[in-house]
């Protein structure tokens, strides 16, 4: 796995990505409460809206890390329950590829890739950071908090019955879906800007049934993880 920094080597200017202002409202609260000062962006839904806005912050700010956090639904057997956290080892873009009378293939049987260089797991796949990852596993170990590492898919429609999840599951071996985290994964490699994304699991992916959901549950719970994150990596960034 791609790893840009090390825990030791972390300097905090991060920039802050979510899709809805739900979440971004959780985490300010709790960046208030531990006395953090960071811009938090909401994309807007979708990977053209998260890349759209990776790619603006990036040239516009010059970050020494990305930080993509939000909700997201968790894959039956990933072992994640609704209000835990789940962190990403890397980001598949799950969907796209071409569609053949033997199935579905990634990207890179098209023959045009997402971007040069994708890991060895394939052109649809973009690593986050594994110091920064470790330096939130960390922290959520210390603070007591119930989550998981793994990969994460990004999807352009969410997965609404148990057949699909179980497919998606089975395929890439993913404990969470999302909408965004994908693109601005990608947009991170691109630039070379480390990338960690954190989220709140608001639902497990399965018959789509919204009355189970618990948005503002998972979108508190990825606050907070991104919270003590951040504060963890401001520490590692005093201490160099």
């Amino acid at each position: 796995m791609q790893t840009l920094l090390n825990p030791g080597e972390i300097t905090c200017r991060p920039v802050l990505i979510c899709a809805v202002a739900l979440e971004a409202g959780h985490l300010e609260r709790e960046l208030a409460r531990y006395g953090i000062h960071a811009e938090v962006s909401v994309c807007g839904a979708g990977k053209a809206n998260a890349a759209a806005s990776a790619a603006m912050l990036i040239a516009q700010q010059k970050p020494s890390f990305v930080v993509s956090f939000g909700v997201g639904g968790a894959y039956p057997g990933s072992k994640l329950g609704i209000g835990d956290v789940a962190i990403a080892t890397c980001e598949i873009m799950a969907d796209e590829g071409v569609q053949t009378a033997q199935g579905f293939r990634l990207i890179e049987a098209v023959g045009v890739p997402l971007a040069d260089g994708a890991d060895e797991r394939g052109a649809n796949t973009f690593p986050a950071d594994g110091g920064l990852r470790l330096v939130a596993e960390q922290a959520f170990t210390r603070e007591g908090m119930k989550y998981r590492s793994g990969p994460f898919l990004t999807v352009s429609a969410v997965t609404g019955d148990d057949a699909r999840a179980r497919l998606l599951r089975r395929r890439f071996g993913a404990v969470c879906e999302n909408m965004e985290g994908g693109a601005i994964a990608q947009i991170c490699f691109r630039h070379g800007v480390p990338f960690v994304e954190i989220r709140g699991i608001s639902n497990i992916v399965e018959r789509r049934d919204r009355s189970r959901w618990r948005l503002a549950e998972a979108a508190e719970a990825a606050g907070r993880a991104a919270a003590v994150f951040l504060k963890s990596a401001a520490v590692r960034a005093k201490e160099k």
